[in-house]
């Protein structure tokens, strides 16, 4: 009797594991839509200035993927290139570039570029303080 029982248990709950993975390939289906692309291995990149390859998480080359007209290229790839924070929620299915609203960014998070510095030399004070 106990060996019936703990069948009948095992029967459930695998009944209960494929219901459970086809519903998440039914809400996966219902979101993703099938396309005809082409990777672009002639395209190549300038960032600023500079030839640059945009790589995935494990540093391996990108290709751009072509699709009626445009090429195409994972966001966080050209997030990180240009040096924007981005991150993604996968609760929400939200990209957020530049930062979550609402969150603080600390400063030295952010890149920053000094392209030019100019310094006048003022013999005159009121040239270089506000007087009130």
């Amino acid at each position: 009797m106990n060996f019936m029982k703990m069948k009948s248990i095992k029967v459930v709950l695998l009944v209960a594991a494929i219901l459970a993975s086809s519903f998440g390939s039914a809400y996966a289906a219902a979101n993703l839509e099938p396309i005809n692309a082409f990777f672009n291995r002639g395209v190549s990149f300038v960032l600023k200035g500079e030839l640059w390859q945009p790589k995935d998480e494990d540093g391996k080359p990108l290709t751009a993927i072509f699709y009626n007209g445009n090429n195409y290229l994972p966001v966080r790839a050209l997030a990180e290139g240009l040096k924007v924070p981005i991150d993604y929620d996968a609760v929400t299915q939200k990209i957020y570039i530049g930062g979550k609203p609402g969150e603080k960014t600390p400063i030295f998070a952010i890149p920053m570029e000094i392209d030019n510095i100019y310094a006048i030399l003022s013999r005159d004070a009121k040239d270089t303080f506000s007087e009130k």
